[in-house]
């Protein structure tokens, strides 16, 4: 039997470990942490002042590429877009309110013009209104063509 606790690990004569794989009781302890890395700080190399100097320029001089890339780039981009949807929303909002503008002065042309009989007061409102309007949108594409736009 002793040959069989030297063969396991243990030694002749002491008692098994707990797992009873004959290593010894003593050695049967939990392992401990590995050392920590050797770095800057405590208990590692210290660096000299001049490499602390270089390390903060390099970084200021990086914060600050990336400062002006955001603004040149970035900034524009958003600000672009944004114009964008607020003139888009804007434009939807005033189409919106003209089409509930022409509605309506048409019902109130309807209610208040006495046209005899009353089925043609509407039909003479969509004549004068849609006359107006036509002739507004001619003044303006006159206008735009003009400018050399066109």
């Amino acid at each position: 039997m002793p040959d069989d606790e030297a063969a396991l690990g243990g030694q002749p004569g002491r008692p098994s470990g707990p797992r009873g794989l004959g290593a010894p009781a003593e050695q049967a302890e939990a392992p401990t942490a590995p050392p920590a890395a050797p770095g800057p700080g405590p208990g590692g190399p210290q660096l000299s002042p001049a490499f602390d100097q270089l390390a903060g320029q390099l970084t200021d001089r990086v914060v600050g590429v990336v400062d002006w890339l955001r603004a040149k780039a970035t900034l524009r981009v958003t600000t672009a877009l944004a114009l964008a949807v607020y003139g888009f929303v804007a434009l939807v909002g005033l189409v919106a309110a003209l089409v509930l503008l022409v509605v309506a002065v048409v019902r109130i042309w309807d209610v208040y013009v006495p046209v005899q009989p009353e089925g043609r007061r509407v039909w003479l409102a969509y004549i004068v209104f849609g006359g107006l309007l036509f002739l507004a949108g001619a003044w303006l594409w006159a206008r735009a063509r003009g400018n050399g736009r066109g």
